[in-house]
């Protein structure tokens, strides 16, 4: 609260100087709710016009940083061993970049020869008259584009009968199609679902774009098509959902995703996309009130366990999280009736226990209060040095932007480390030895990255004292030091990531699509959605071509045993492609 100004004028020396000093403090208060007003002003110029980008400026030396040449000297290391090389298993050959040039067409495209001869007039030498002979040719390739073209797949089923008696008629049997009493082909169907969750094609743009090509379908037909295949492929998305929770550590993050409110009478289109577009942003009070925020959260498997998940929520309650990881009391669990409409979890599962890697969300903390018979935690947290260091980089636009610079020259150091282990799996891969253990990179990291740990925290601890509680720099050492413990937790573990950015990279495809469908037509369309978005997201990030996999999952789905799914996975039908 800012001091009270007396609204008379002193009378005596006393009443002066208490004025005074009551002039400066408001003078202080008005500086810093400048200061912030004008932070805060930077930082949404910035998120809206400025770079996203968080790298430092060049010329910044890392090691700048207060007392961090004297804890690498503590701890047996100097400098040029946190990131020079060090003897055989840390030589690494120094990286070429790549050129700039045009690239090569990849050789197993199809390729059209196009020949030029000569008039058969000019076929004669010009100074004896003699026939020439071919003796070579120049070559020039061009990339040329061949639109999409529909077919028509007819299925004939031959029928046989005896002639003889005329009492046996057999006919063939056809598989059955994937959508039911539907036309669509596994293709157009993974084409269809592709289009609009990964290419950021509403329906209504696939409905122009089919159009061009002389076919006829309603948006509400491919709405239907798009409802279906997500249903059919349920038991995929369960099945990866099964893995996810297999692994030993686990990233989550979460972005909104805008949905309308039901009605008494959906259609499969509004579910997915509303009525109309105009109803993503409503000019009228009334009708704002019928969009409300939603939630897409993702769940990303270790490396044993490749996939992520996506998961839908009408809000931003801990009852999300909790109920994925199976840590959410039975009555907070959806009926079962509800599970079959929307594609929920089975129930009775055992709760995930394992390492989390999530930002300082506060909906976490009921999962991490679990505890095991023994006493220990079911699920340990593991922050992200990102959201960390984005706070300090913000924090550069503040009076401290030289502080906020030391503290982000020092969480560099910390990512040095994790550069350098990279390099050194590429340079081992390359020599044909194998990857370091997970012992091994937990070693790498005490060594190098321990050092630089307690000099950030010896930094911290020395100057946050000296910085507003509130500042944009104080806000930044508080949630560092708020999460200090699982800020190092990192470093305990080899598989153990120093942020989740995977798990954001793995939301960019929902960022960009709202952007172009603009919201769900209903909750039951983002859990559609979501289930979209595990289907593709984990195809791509096993190396697969999503609409190859599709395609073929969609074929064969209907024929495979419940036993057999796990072939289906990307990862391993991949393997099985190869």
């Amino acid at each position: 609260m800012p001091p009270e100004i007396p609204s008379h004028e002193p009378s005596d020396l006393e009443e002066a100087k208490a004025l005074i000093e009551a002039l400066k403090g408001l003078v202080m208060n008005l500086y810093d709710e400048k200061e912030t007003l004008k932070h805060r002003l930077q930082l949404l110029l910035r998120n809206r016009y400025g770079h996203r980008s968080e790298k430092l400026a060049p010329g910044q030396s890392p090691l700048d940083f207060p007392g961090l040449k004297e804890a690498l000297a503590a701890s047996g290391l100097n400098a040029a061993e946190l990131t020079g090389d060090e003897g055989e298993d840390d030589a690494v050959e120094t990286e070429q970049q790549p050129g700039h040039g045009r690239r090569r067409l990849p050789e197993d495209m199809p390729r059209d020869v196009i020949d030029y001869d000569l008039p058969a007039d000019d076929k004669t030498c010009d100074e004896c008259g003699a026939d020439l002979t071919v003796i070579g040719d120049e070559t020039s390739e061009q990339l040329e584009f061949v639109p999409a073209t529909f077919k028509v797949l007819r299925h004939r089923r031959l029928k046989y009968a005896c002639k003889a008696c005329e009492c046996c008629v057999k006919l063939a049997e056809r598989k059955d199609a994937p959508v039911l009493k539907g036309f669509a082909g596994p293709g157009l169907l993974a084409n269809t679902l592709i289009a609009k969750y990964d290419d950021q094609l509403p329906l209504n743009r696939q409905e122009e774009i089919i159009r061009r090509h002389g076919v006829e379908l309603n948006r509400s037909t491919l709405c239907g098509w798009v409802r279906q295949t997500c249903e059919l492929l349920q038991p995929i998305v369960d099945l990866m959902r099964k893995r996810v929770l297999q692994s030993k550590v686990i990233q989550t993050d979460d972005t909104h995703v805008n949905f309308q409110l039901g009605k008494a009478k959906r259609s499969d289109c509004a579910d997915l996309e509303g009525d109309t577009d105009a109803e993503a942003n409503p000019a009228s009070k009334s009708k704002s009130k019928l969009i409300k925020k939603g939630y897409c959260w993702v769940y990303l498997g270790d490396e044993a366990n490749p996939y992520c998940v996506f998961d839908f929520t009408p809000d931003r309650t801990r009852a999300g999280p909790l109920r994925f990881l199976n840590h959410a009391p039975p009555e907070s669990h959806p009926g079962v009736e509800d599970q079959q409409s929307l594609g929920r979890r089975s129930l009775g599962e055992v709760g995930w226990s394992g390492y989390l890697q999530a930002d300082a969300y506060s909906g976490y903390d009921e999962v991490f209060k679990g505890k095991n018979d023994a006493g220990k935690p079911l699920v340990v947290e593991v922050a992200c040095w990102a959201h960390a260091r984005r706070k300090f980089y913000d924090a550069q636009n503040s009076r401290d932007r030289e502080l906020a610079q030391t503290a982000l020259r020092a969480i560099g150091e910390l990512y040095v480390v994790e550069s350098r282990l990279k390099k050194l799996a590429k340079s081992r891969q390359e020599r044909g030895r194998e990857a370091p253990t997970h012992d091994q990179v937990a070693r790498f990291r005490q060594r190098r990255a321990r050092p630089v740990l307690d000099g950030i925290a010896a930094w911290m601890e020395t100057h946050q004292p000296k910085v507003l509680p509130k500042s944009p720099l104080g806000e930044a050492i508080g949630y560092a030091r708020g999460n200090w413990t699982a800020l190092n937790r990192y470093i305990e573990q080899g598989y153990l990531s120093i942020d989740n950015n995977a798990s954001e990279r793995a939301l960019r495809n929902v960022v960009v699509g709202r952007k172009n469908w603009l919201f769900a037509g209903s909750e039951a369309g983002g859990h559609w959605a979501a289930t979209a978005y595990t289907l593709i997201e984990p195809a791509k990030r096993c190396g697969a071509n999503p609409w190859t996999w599709l395609r073929d999952v969609i074929a064969r789905i209907n024929t495979t045993r419940l036993s057999e799914l796990p072939n289906l996975l990307p990862d391993v039908w991949l393997n099985h492609q190869s």
